[in-house]
Order: structure tokens, then sequence, then C-alpha cells
């Protein structure tokens, strides 16, 4: 089976900047849970958008990236097919990415378009089962009773939820989640790395977090890959990142790494606790009241 992501000899420069990316190359393979790890400009916000498409790399270099078997980007040259590709990986900014005058089951709904005719996207029609699947992936993350509000009035965690629902919906098979949780409450962002490691356990579904902060690393993800100014210095198991390793790949700024996570929930028999789990009937009722 090929590798969910491929990642081969990535640079990019950003003008004056210098270079974000130094000859860059991964692969993640399918089902699994990978944090990008390092602190601020180290690369890792770029290299997530890389692998979706969103920005391409420099064209004098011979680099590429697959995902999913299908060429997202060749010697800095978008595939054409992007927008069908771009279709199975879902995408959750650090600063939630929503269309705040819109609700939130339209914002959810969106997910789809890559599958949708433009007609029926600019006159914003979406199929009766669409709808039915945007209410039950909101009711999945727990915000089913806020699906008609306008995203504007969500808290931060709820728009991230919201976020999180759009890729369900989207039926991605792989999640990118950019520093998802940055602005976060650490409440806050321990429910929102329990919702994207439960789609990673229950769905299957290939998930890379980028994370400032080796302590949420540790707890949910096995794997991680480190960055330091546009390299990767280490790459490998999550628990061997030991305070005396992180300074000796970073030196000084390990201390942005460094910050304290509270205890997760309880996990039994291995298993999360998801809210992803088999819908109560009173839920499922109240699915029915919204559609």
């Amino acid at each position: 089976m090929k590798p969910a992501i491929e990642v081969s000899q990535l640079h990019k420069t950003f003008g004056r900047s210098g270079q974000a990316l130094c000859g860059v190359s991964l692969q993640v393979n399918n089902g699994e849970m990978v944090a990008l790890l390092g602190a601020s400009g180290s690369g890792k916000s770029t290299l997530l958008r890389h692998i979706a498409g969103l920005i391409t790399g420099d064209s004098e270099k011979a680099c590429c990236i697959r995902v999913l078997g299908e060429t997202i980007q060749e010697n800095g040259r978008i595939n054409r097919g992007i927008r069908r590709h771009r279709g199975r990986i879902g995408f959750v900014f650090q600063q939630f990415n929503l269309v705040n005058r819109l609700s939130v089951i339209k914002n959810v709904l969106v997910g789809n378009l890559s599958r949708l005719p433009a007609w029926r996207t600019l006159l914003q029609l979406f199929p009766e089962d669409d709808r039915r699947r945007a209410l039950q992936a909101l009711d999945r993350v727990g915000i089913l009773d806020h699906a008609y509000k306008r995203a504007s009035d969500l808290s931060g965690g709820q728009q991230q939820r919201a976020a999180i629902a759009r890729t369900i919906f989207q039926r991605a098979d792989i999640v990118l989640a950019d520093e998802p949780i940055a602005s976060l409450d650490p409440e806050t962002s321990r429910t929102i790395m329990e919702l994207l490691t439960d789609l990673n356990k229950w769905d299957g579904v290939t998930v890379v977090v980028s994370l400032h902060q080796i302590g949420f690393a540790l707890r949910y993800c096995p794997r991680t890959v480190a960055l330091r100014d546009g390299h990767i210095v280490y790459d490998g198991p999550t628990e061997a990142l030991t305070r005396n390793a992180l300074r000796e790949l970073y030196g000084s700024s390990a201390n942005e790494l460094f910050g304290d996570v509270a205890e997760a929930p309880v996990r039994a028999n291995g298993k999360p606790n998801s809210v992803f789990g088999p819908r109560p009937a009173a839920s499922e009722a109240a699915l029915e009241a919204q559609v």
C-alpha cells in the first residue's frame, strides 16, 4: 500500500524572508496520527499548506508531493485536477476559516464543494441528504444545537469544532490541522485534540497536526516530526522526545515547546472516550428536529 503522504525534496523560499523549507522529505502512512512539532517559524504551516496544494514549492527545485497516490504538485506546479484531490484532504486552520456571516451548517456544507455542481454552490442549494449528513457531523462534535446560528456567534472552541465537523462531512481521508489549538484555552485544546484523535481511531483517518507544545504531542500522537528552520531534525516515536532531547535539537528555543498539559479524560481498555460512538436515542430525536 502506498503512503498516505509523500513529500520529496520540498524547497520553499519567501522573497526577502528567506528559505522556509530546505529539501524536506517525509512519508506518512495510512491511519497514522502524526505531530509536526516546532517553534514559531520552523516551517510547520508552510509544509501543511504544500501538502494540501494551497501553495507551491520553488519551481527551480525537483520536488514532488503525492497524497493518496495522486500527485498534488511537482517542480513548483499544481496538478490540474487539484480541486478533485482536495476533496479528500480536510484542512483545519488555526483561525477556523469559517464564513462569519453564514450559519454553522452552511459552513459545514461547503466542505462538499468539490463534489457539487457550480450552480448549486452559487445558489447555496444543498441536497437534503447533504444537510442531514452535515447535522450528523455537528452532532458528532457536540454542537448540533448551534447548527443555525451565525458562525460569528460561536466561541473559538465551538468554531474549531465546526471546522472539524466540516472535514467529517467532507469524508476526508486525510486531515491536516494547522495549529488548531494555538488560540484556545487548555481545556478546549484538550477537547479539540480528543476529537482529532477519535477521528483517527474510529474512522481510520490519517491526521497530521502541527503543534508547538510537546505535552500535547506526547499525549495524542505516537509519532512526531520535529522541524527547525525549515529542516526536519527528528522523525520518530514521540515518547523519545525528552526535555534533554528537545534541548539538544532546539537549544534555547526549546523553552517554547515545554508547555504543561493537564490530564486528558480517562481512557478505558486503550480506547478513547469518543463522541463519535453510537448516537443515543435522545440525540437522534434532536437531529430529526433540526432537519
